[in-house]
């Protein structure tokens, strides 16, 4: 049993061991006081009936109608990070006991005694005797001698806490007496009694707390890693379409466009030498010089230099046969011929031969990538 005495203002013992602690305190007669006005006594409304002025809990308990407060806990006591539990002296004393006499330390002795008032009601009266001078023993013993002379039937039990040369010199001393001196930790407190005060093991909430921030903690850090993992891979995956848009930007060789037929003429430089598509891109060529009557592939042979040409790109010969009736000059037909070589790369020449009335014979080049 971890013991600290108080006598209401001071520590006078503390064992100072660890785990929870049960202290004997002893009131003092100045700063007990009793009301009969609390209806619904809490540590709140007693403290503040009490009238103490420090931030500390009162050490009080109910008596009936009354609310006996014996004074203020410790600041010390209640900082403790051990489960702190307050008693009476009497508290310990078994059920049967009138007269007790507990050893704590060398030097102080908590002495109680049982009486009845006039009204019929057992009261307790506790004192502390300070044996410094005379010793714990010969204090015990000479106290004990004179209540046994004063005569009448009274349960003695003399108890000492953790000293086991004082436990055996009051044995040896008191045996004449036929008195049993205990351990006070085999004193055991009856489960009816409720402590003056009392806090659980503040260690135990503050490891409870100090796991909880741990886990709140460790839950933040692992959030904040996938977070960033997640802002790495977004970032990635904005820098690879980045990336690609600049190499879709690369590619494209257009440069600063001046004439937009520029860009339609190159993406319809490509011609596939598919019939058709010969015979459509000679009819539009032809269509300019007037209504085409008839259109064909083939004509004239290429010369020496056209064919060395053509093996690399071939040239094909569209033969087409268009009818006139606007009586248009040459020099008109000549404007038109460099226009369509300048909207077509494709078309390499344009040949007129004579033709019937109104009639115009062309032989037109195109080449095929």
């Amino acid at each position: 049993m971890n013991i600290t005495l108080l006598n209401g203002t001071h520590v006078l013992h503390e064992d100072g061991g660890k785990g929870a602690i049960t202290v004997m305190y002893v009131p003092l007669l100045s700063r007990t006081k009793r009301f009969s006005d609390i209806a619904s006594p809490t540590n709140t409304t007693v403290r503040e009936r009490y009238g103490d002025l420090d931030d500390t809990p009162a050490l009080w308990r109910q008596d009936g109608p009354y609310v006996d407060v014996y004074g203020n806990i410790l600041f010390t006591l209640k900082e403790k990070r051990n489960a702190v539990s307050v008693y009476l002296p009497q508290d310990f004393a078994p059920e049967n006991c009138n007269v007790f006499y507990f050893v704590i330390d060398q030097r102080w002795i908590a002495h109680g005694v049982r009486s009845i008032t006039d009204d019929g009601k057992e009261k307790w009266g506790v004192s502390l005797l300070d044996a410094e001078s005379d010793g714990v023993v010969d204090t015990v013993v000479s106290s004990v001698s004179e209540r046994i002379l004063e005569g009448g039937s009274q349960k003695i039990v003399v108890a000492v806490h953790n000293d086991e040369d004082i436990l055996l010199q009051l044995k040896d001393s008191l045996s004449n007496f036929s008195l049993d001196v205990q351990r006070l930790s085999d004193l055991t407190i009856a489960k009816k009694i409720k402590p003056i005060y009392q806090h659980r093991d503040f260690s135990l909430i503050m490891l409870t707390g100090a796991i909880v921030v741990f886990v709140m903690m460790l839950a933040a850090i692992i959030m904040w890693v996938l977070n960033t993992r997640q802002l790495n891979t977004a970032e990635r995956g904005v820098q690879e379409i980045q990336d690609q848009i600049r190499e879709v930007q690369k590619n494209k060789k257009l440069g600063h466009v001046v004439d937009p037929y520029l860009i339609l003429n190159y993406m319809e430089s490509d011609i596939p030498t598919v019939p058709s598509n010969l015979l459509h891109a000679g009819g539009t060529v032809a269509k300019l010089f007037g209504e085409v009557r008839q259109i064909s592939i083939g004509g004239e042979p290429l010369s020496g230099r056209e064919k060395s040409q053509a093996r690399s790109s071939p040239v094909y010969m569209i033969h087409a046969l268009t009818e006139d009736k606007s009586e248009s000059y040459l020099v008109d037909q000549e404007r038109v011929g460099m226009s369509a070589f300048q909207k077509r790369p494709w078309l390499r020449s344009i040949q007129r031969k004579s033709g019937g009335q109104y009639m115009v014979d062309l032989q037109i080049e195109v080449q095929v990538k």
